[in-house]
This record gives structure tokens, sequence and C-alpha cells, in this order.
């Protein structure tokens, strides 16, 4: 397993008690391994050799990679961005504005086992976009009525592809009796 998180944060005043900015960036880098190792069954046959003859047999034949089936890493790239700015209008009256986007990129493929062989290029990659942002006003009348307007926009767009080009899927239910 691989996890990586960094980032920054960086806050302070724009106008001296009157207006203030906050800014946070954050990345992360995930990488999760899944590794196969094939156990050979009792009938004699390589299971390797086997998937390797198959993996040639698509290159040359069909022109087509399949990816590896012996490390399906599940993956994840995600950049965070927040924002702040704050005003103090009067000793009353306070703006908030804020922003903040996020960019997650997930390759997420099936781990190959005993019962199932999985390449990586039929794995699905998973792009996500979110922008968000609010505006918010916040006023005091007197000590017992205040008044807060918020608006708020967020827009998500989420997406599936696959990792590789397109092939038609293979289920292989028995080799030789095997």
């Amino acid at each position: 397993f691989k996890n990586q998180t960094y980032g920054f944060t960086l806050g302070g005043p724009i106008i001296k008690n009157k207006a203030f900015f906050f800014v946070n960036f954050e990345q992360q880098k995930d990488v999760r391994p899944q590794p196969y190792d094939p156990v050979n069954p009792s009938s004699g046959f390589s299971i390797r050799d086997t998937i390797n003859r198959l993996v040639d047999v698509l290159k040359t034949k069909y022109g087509y990679d399949p990816g590896d089936y012996l490390n399906n890493p599940d993956k994840i790239d995600r950049t965070n961005i927040n924002t702040r700015f704050d005003v103090n209008l009067s000793a009353r009256h306070k703006m908030t504005a804020s922003y903040r986007y996020t960019l997650t990129e997930r390759t997420n493929p099936s781990r190959s086992t005993n019962n199932t062989i999985n390449f990586t290029n039929s794995a699905e990659f998973y792009p996500s976009t979110t922008h968000s942002g609010n505006l918010e006003l916040n006023s005091k009348f007197t000590n017992k009525v205040n008044n807060k307007f918020r608006v708020s926009v967020t827009d998500v767009v989420d997406d599936r592809a696959a990792t590789g080009s397109l092939f038609p899927n293979v289920n292989i239910a028995a080799y030789n009796g095997g």
C-alpha cells in the first residue's frame, strides 16, 4: 500500500481588521496493490503459460493488449482546493465568500483470483470534478435580531470509462477439462 497526502494552508489579513483570506491545497495519491500469484491446478498445465499464450494471440491476431493480470492496483489521485474570503463590511454586517474545487480520478480494476483472471485494461476509470461556492451575508440588527442570507452553487460531473480500448469481454469456464 502507498498512501500519500500532502498540502498547505495559508491565511491572513488582506486589510487589517477588515478583510481576510484562507487558502488550503491538498493532494492525495493512493495505490492499493492487488497482487495475484497463480496456483497451478493438478491437471498439469501452467496458468501463466496459458495466459501468456492468450495474451500473445490477443496482441498478434487482434492488435489488443489486455494489460497486466498479476497486479491490478486500485489508484486514487485527488486534488482539493478550498478558498475563503471574509470581509467586515461594518460592525453589524459581515460577508463571506468561499469556493471549493475537487478533482478525483480513480482507476478501479478487479483483482485476479484462482477463479477469475482480470486484466488492467478491463478496469473502470472514474473521473469526478466538483465545483462548489457560496456567498453569505451575516447581519446583526439588534442583540435579539440577526439575519443570514446565503447563496450556494454546486456542480458535480462524474463519468465512467474503461481504461483500455474497446474489446469484447471473454469468460473461459474450462480449459481442457481444467
